[in-house]
C-alpha cells in the first residue's frame, strides 16, 4: 500500500480538476492510502469514499498573507498526516498550490503537474522568467503532453529542473462506457462540443460555421459547458437565427451519453494542452474534428486521425471536415485510446519517483 497526497485549487469544474479525481479514485480503488488537499471550499466531481479530502476553506487570493497563511496551514496538516507514515508520492496541480508549494519546507519534495500553457497566460518579460525560474529550476515537472514540456524547456527556460517528465491525462475507460449506454433524451442528429463557454474555446467560430454548413439541415448543435461568454454566444445564435440549431446545454452531469451518440465531436479552441474529451469521444466510437491548435490534438489526432486536424482558423477546411467525419463514419481502433486507460497512467505515477531518482544520479 502507497501513501498519496494530491494538492489542488479546488475541486471544482475543470481538467485538471478532473485529473486528479480520475487518479485519486483510481489508486484508493487499488487499496492505496489517498488523500486530496484544495484550498477553495468547492467540488464538482464523484470523489470515491476511501479518498480522504482536506478543504483549507480559503480563497484562492495573492494577497501575500493569504498566501502565507495557507502554506503554513499546508504544512501543518502534511506534518500531522506523515505521523501515521511518510507519503510515497505528493503531487501539486495548477499554478496557485504549485506556488505554496514551492514556498513551503516540502517544495523538494513535490511533484509539480503541468496542465497549462502558461505562454499564452503570461507575457514573456523578465518578471515571469524570474519567477518560472524561482518556482520551478531543481523541481520535479510533470507535464501532461511533450509540447507543453518542449515550450517549458524552449520557451521558459527552464531546462535546470530535476526532471521533466511526460505523463499524460487519463480517462476512466470502464466509467465513460457504462455512463455512456445512458438513454439521451434527444431524436434529433447532433454534433456536439464540450468545454467552459470561454473565448479561448472559439465556440463563436464554431456557431458560425456550422450555420454556414449544409449541416444543419439535418443535425442540431448542441454545445455542453457554462462560463462567462454565454450571452455573447446567445447573441451570436440570435443574429444568425440559430435558435432552432444551436443548443447550450449548460453542465452536463453525464456528457458520455451525449458524446457517444453524436455525429462528431467537434473542438475550435485557440489551445488545448491535453483535452480529455478527445480521448472520450474516442473511446465513445466518436470521430474529433479539431483545430490543429498547440499542443495536444495532434498528440492525440495521429495516424489515421490526423486526417480530422484543420488548420487554425480556416473555416471553410472546418466545415469541409465536419462533413466528411459525419457522413463517412468508421470505427476508431482501441490503440487510439486504450494507452490513456487511468490504471495504466496510474503505474505511471508511481514510477515518477523511481524514475526521477534514475535522472538525478546521471
Amino acid at each position: 500500500m502507497k501513501r498519496v497526497l494530491f494538492i489542488i485549487n479546488s475541486l471544482g469544474l475543470g481538467g485538471a480538476e478532473r485529473v486528479v479525481v480520475s487518479l485519486a479514485n483510481q489508486m484508493a480503488k487499488e487499496g492505496n492510502k489517498v488523500y486530496i488537499i484544495y484550498f477553495k471550499n468547492q467540488c464538482m466531481f464523484e470523489v470515491d469514499s476511501k479518498v480522504k479530502t482536506i478543504c483549507l476553506y480559503s480563497s484562492l487570493s495573492k494577497n501575500p498573507f493569504n498566501i502565507i497563511r495557507n502554506k503554513m496551514s499546508l504544512e501543518k496538516i502534511i506534518k500531522s498526516l506523515e505521523e501515521e507514515g511518510c507519503f510515497d508520492l505528493i503531487t501539486a496541480h495548477l499554478f496557485y498550490s504549485h506556488l505554496i508549494c514551492r514556498l513551503s519546507i516540502y517544495s523538494n519534495r513535490v511533484n509539480y503537474v503541468m496542465h497549462s500553457m502558461y505562454s499564452k497566460m503570461f507575457n514573456k518579460n523578465k518578471f515571469y522568467l524570474t519567477l518560472f525560474n524561482f518556482m520551478y529550476k531543481s523541481r520535479n515537472l510533470i507535464c501532461v503532453s511533450q509540447g507543453l514540456r518542449n515550450e517549458f524547456i524552449k520557451y521558459w527556460k527552464i531546462d535546470e529542473a530535476k526532471s521533466i517528465l511526460v505523463i499524460n491525462n487519463p480517462i476512466d475507460i470502464d466509467y465513460i462506457m457504462k455512463k455512456a449506454n445512458e438513454e439521451v433524451p434527444l431524436k434529433d442528429k447532433y454534433i456536439v462540443s464540450a468545454g467552459r463557454l470561454t473565448k479561448i474555446k472559439q465556440f463563436d467560430v464554431l456557431i458560425i460555421a456550422y450555420l454556414l454548413s449544409s449541416l444543419k439541415k439535418d443535425y442540431k448543435l448542441l454545445i455542453i459547458g457554462e462560463g462567462e461568454d454565454r450571452e455573447r454566444l446567445e447573441e451570436i445564435i440570435h443574429r444568425f437565427n440559430g435558435e432552432n440549431y444551436v443548443f447550450l446545454r449548460g453542465y452536463e452531469k453525464n456528457p458520455y451519453k451525449w458524446i457517444k451518440n453524436a455525429a462528431a465531436y467537434v473542438c475550435t479552441s485557440s489551445y488545448e494542452c491535453f483535452p480529455l474529451a478527445f480521448l472520450e469521444s474516442l473511446c465513445c466510437n466518436t470521430p474529433v474534428v479539431s483545430f490543429n491548435c498547440d499542443y495536444g490534438p495532434r498528440e492525440i489526432l495521429r495516424g489515421e486521425l490526423k486526417k480530422y486536424l484543420v488548420k487554425n482558423h480556416h473555416i471553410d477546411d472546418l466545415i469541409e471536415t465536419i462533413e466528411r467525419a459525419v457522413l463517412e463514419p468508421h470505427e476508431i481502433p482501441e490503440e487510439y485510446f486504450m494507452n490513456y486507460d487511468v490504471e495504466k497512467i496510474v503505474e505511471l505515477y508511481f514510477k515518477v519517483q523511481e524514475i526521477t531518482r534514475q535522472v538525478g544520479d546521471k
